[in-house]
């Protein structure tokens, strides 16, 4: 009974919501993660991952909708992911299980260093989350703001937060000389108000 708990709760905790939602004509759905993974069976530490990403699906010309995607997996789970052939729910499994991986061998390697077991060790937990959304869109192009939280002990973890600037007709990233060549300063001030 317990095996069946454990495994419905580890699916459950697993299970991508696929929230459709639509920005300016991009149609996109969301894929959500949230789990909190223990170290070792029945460890007071884990790992929580939290992983809410928006890929554009439709609305886009195939090959603008394909270079997107493409930027936005590499962006979010790294190169390795950026040609992934899988549906979302692997790419996030297989994340998933990278991450993990990772941190248990950071976590072991650190006690082992330390000469600790894991009972006198003061903190192992991690945390790991990624964020991906659409935002604005303006002549052609549309934002998509990007934020990642990693945090492996001490006093707090570091935030990156990385806007991405797409021409909507290429599904490209552009560079800012890009985005704002031929564009006047007050259109430029106007922007970031």
């Amino acid at each position: 009974h317990a095996k069946v708990m454990k495994r419905l709760s580890l699916l459950l905790m697993l299970a991508l919501v696929a929230l459709p939602s639509c920005e300016r004509g991009i149609r996109t759905e969301r894929y959500v993660l949230d789990e909190k993974i223990p170290l070792s069976e029945g460890s007071k530490f884990g790992l929580e991952l939290q992983i809410d990403v928006e890929y554009p699906v439709a609305g886009l010309s195939a090959e603008a909708l394909d270079n997107m995607c493409k930027v936005v997996r590499e962006r979010s789970f790294g190169i390795g992911y950026r040609d992934f052939d899988g549906t979302a729910e692997e790419l996030v499994r297989q994340w998933r299980d990278y991450i993990f991986g990772q941190y248990r061998v950071y976590s072991q390697g650190l006690m082992e260093d330390l000469g600790l077991d894991e009972e006198d060790a003061v903190n192992l937990d991690g945390m790991v989350y990624c964020t991906g959304a659409f935002a604005d869109r303006w002549r052609g192009y549309v934002n998509y703001d990007k934020t990642d939280y990693i945090y492996q002990g001490g006093a707090h973890g570091i935030e990156t937060e990385t806007p991405v600037v797409f021409e909507i007709s290429s599904g490209l990233p552009v560079s800012d000389s890009e985005f704002t060549q031929g564009v006047s300063r007050d259109e430029l001030l106007a922007l970031l108000d």
